[in-house]
């Protein structure tokens, strides 16, 4: 009988020998070589036989396909009934297609490689659709992507890898799907232009960077020059507006002043004082013209002070014809006190006179003379003259002691 005894010592020999201990490790699934994607050697059928998982093991019966185990404990019928012909992994692979030459659009050679992901979805088709499915695989992606590279130009190959990668996924699983393979996804991995490409190409860069950074100064300094036009105008508006402020309170002062002016006059002795203070600017104006030269502007009306006044005093009576008042009351006064009035107006012109003529004496040589403008004369009484002559061309001399001073006035007939 077999006892147990003599299963061991049968055992112990059969692991002494190398061939069977090959055998064992291979019905045993040793998963030394399940990370290749090529078809690994066929098992040896121990009628009892352990199915790895994700694994896929086709059995032919007779030399016809019959099934394909499952993973998990499996039974088959000794050789040479079954036989396990072929072994695939079904786990997803990734396969290294090698640097291939490729032509794009525009002529120009590129070197190209990448990385094709496939798995097995069909046992029986693996095994039979194709004689060598990773040879088949391989050429198929290397011919599909030259294909794609022809149809584009270099720049978008750089620009559309992705739409590039999905193009050859389509065309592969297209022409794949008797083999039982499924291409999950392409990737580019290098692009590798010639050197003279790549020359231009780097110069075309920087001068596409210089172009940019131009571009960038240019709208920066178009900026600056807007702002500082924005500000200029700013500026100007806000010095217009002021100006306008400033010229529409110097307007609605003078009004004011000028308003003013006109009710003073319209008061009790109004036009007494504006005749007064008229007379006054005239001597003045005349005397400030002596201090500065030995010339004297005379009026047109020099000979007539009394157009003078009498022009002035119009613009009063257009005044009050205009706001359409009344001339001011006359005050009645007595003799004596128009007397006193007349006297104290007479001193005031003798003391600006007297002014006048010591400042035009300091400034002027000793042996020039000065002419008075005729309405001082016409307003100092005659007997404060000393003495009058008679020049040949029939010219009057009055002269007149002011102080110590002696001024000769010439008029004319």
């Amino acid at each position: 009988m077999f006892t147990i005894a003599k299963a061991r010592v049968l055992l112990r020999v059969l692991k002494s020998t190398p061939n069977v201990v090959r055998f064992l490790r291979q019905a045993s699934g040793s998963r030394h070589d399940e990370g290749s994607f090529r078809a690994k050697p066929p098992p040896v059928n121990w009628i009892i036989n352990l199915v790895p998982q994700q694994s896929a093991y086709v059995i032919e019966f007779l030399g016809k396909f019959s099934r394909v185990l499952e993973p998990g404990l499996n039974f088959l019928l000794p050789a040479p009934f079954h036989k396990i012909a072929y072994c695939h992994s079904l786990k997803e692979q990734a396969i290294p297609i090698g640097s291939q030459t490729a032509i794009t659009r525009d002529n120009v050679t590129i070197t190209i490689d990448g990385v094709l992901y496939v798995k097995i979805t069909d046992a029986e088709k693996a095994s039979y659709g194709v004689e060598d499915a990773i040879y088949a695989v391989t050429q198929m992606a290397q011919t599909t992507m030259r294909s794609e590279l022809g149809k584009i130009t270099l720049d978008k190959t750089f620009e559309e890898r992705e739409n590039l990668n999905l193009n050859i996924v389509k065309a592969l699983n297209s022409a794949s799907l008797t083999w039982g393979i499924e291409c999950l996804r392409y990737e580019i991995r290098d692009i590798s232009p010639p050197e003279s490409v790549r020359s231009a190409m780097n110069m075309q860069a920087e001068a596409e960077r210089m172009k940019r950074a131009k571009v960038t100064e240019s709208e920066g300094e178009q900026r600056s020059r807007v702002n500082l036009a924005e500000g200029q105008k700013s500026a100007t508006i806000l010095a217009a507006q002021g100006e306008a402020a400033a010229i529409r309170a110097r307007a609605d002062a003078t009004g004011d002043g000028i308003e003013r002016l006109a009710t003073a006059i319209e008061s009790p002795n109004g036009q007494h004082a504006v005749s007064l203070r008229i007379a006054e600017q005239y001597v003045s104006a005349f005397s400030n013209l002596a201090k500065e030269s030995t010339t004297i502007l005379m009026p047109s009306n020099a000979s007539d002070p009394a157009s003078f006044v009498a022009s002035s005093l119009t613009i009063y009576d257009s005044l009050l014809n205009k706001r359409k008042l009344s001339p001011p009351k006359t005050v009645k006064r007595t003799a004596a006190a128009s007397q006193t009035t007349a006297s104290r107006s007479a001193d005031m012109m003798m003391n600006r006179l007297k002014h006048g003529l010591k400042s035009q004496s300091k400034s002027n040589d000793d042996n020039e003379k000065s002419i008075l403008p005729p309405v001082v004369f016409d307003a100092i009484d005659d007997e404060l003259f000393v003495g009058t002559d008679q020049k040949n061309d029939g010219t009057i001399v009055k002269k007149m002691n002011v102080g110590d001073l002696f001024v000769d006035n010439e008029r004319s007939k």
